[in-house]
């Protein structure tokens, strides 16, 4: 069987409200590398990012997230650790 991982991000988030409906998202984020079940690495990047709430049921926001470590599995032992930009969206009822 080959090689198994996951990432379990935890993202510690301060908004700032530049307006009503748009605000600003920055701070650390907790990732930790888990290989075939058993953590392989601990790492903190960055995160910025925008907010826009269109009304109150619907928001959508863009974040960018940077790996502050250069030197971790995150890099060596995954395609897919570049700096990242995530799209979302949020809708309420």
């Amino acid at each position: 069987m080959g090689t198994t991982y996951r990432v379990k991000e935890f993202p510690l988030l301060t908004k700032y409200f530049v307006s009503n409906k748009f605000s600003v998202l920055f701070g650390p984020k907790i990732n930790i590398l888990f290989q075939n079940g058993s953590i392989e690495e601990v790492t903190v990047s960055g995160t910025l990012g925008v907010k826009y709430d269109f009304n109150e049921s619907f928001s959508m926001d863009a974040r960018y997230n940077y790996y502050l470590n250069s030197n971790t599995p995150f890099n060596t032992n995954l395609p897919t650790v570049a700096p990242i930009l995530k799209l979302g969206g949020k809708f309420k009822f």
